[in-house]
């Protein structure tokens, strides 16, 4: 593997915790606060992650091979993170039928990469910060599901509610991903 691709793990993670912040952001009738509150721990995520991909130290052969599985899995999923945040975010509560349907692709994409994070062998050391990662985004999946539960049911208060969450779950995603790539990194191998 290349060190350039090996450079690009923190970096797509850095993406995805970009996607997530977007994820945070409340209907027409709720604050800011969730959104701004992820935006703020995905600054401080990619600045983490900048630092790791231009740190000096070396990473294993076995690292470098489990960020050469992982990386596609979350660039895939990036990509639907930030078209599920620009649609919702930008629907508010006005626009319930499409606030559902985004809600529910983005759960699918949302199982299939906590899916294939799992059936990843992680490096030693590793192993429970990938549970960690799983176990996050498995409730972000979770929270988006009520979300398009609720806006399937026209039922703004609980949707509102389910948004809510997505936020504060998108962080605990962002931080699981930076426990697990610094796991990664320093393990032996």
């Amino acid at each position: 593997m290349s060190k350039r691709h090996v450079h690009r793990a923190p970096t797509a993670i850095a993406l995805v915790a970009l996607a997530l912040a977007g994820c945070g952001g409340g209907s027409s009738s709720s604050s800011s606060g969730s959104s701004s509150s992820a935006a703020s721990a995905s600054t401080a995520a990619s600045s983490t992650a900048a630092a790791s991909a231009t740190s000096t130290h070396s990473v294993s052969a076995v690292a470098q091979a489990y960020a050469g599985k992982l990386v596609p899995l979350a660039e895939t999923w990036q990509g639907g993170a930030q078209h599920y945040a620009s649609v919702v975010g930008g629907a508010g509560t006005q626009n319930l039928p499409l606030i559902a349907s985004s809600s529910s692709a983005f759960v699918a994409a949302t199982n299939r990469f906590a899916d294939g994070i799992a059936a990843l062998t992680p490096p030693p050391g590793a192993a429970a910060a990938q549970a960690r990662l799983v176990s996050a985004v498995r409730q972000l999946g979770r929270d988006v599901q009520e979300l398009q539960f609720a806006a399937e049911h026209r039922n703004i208060a609980t949707a509102d509610d389910a948004q809510r969450r997505v936020g504060p779950d998108g962080k605990a995603v962002s931080e699981a991903v930076l426990a697990l790539a610094a796991a990664a990194e320093h393990s032996p191998g």
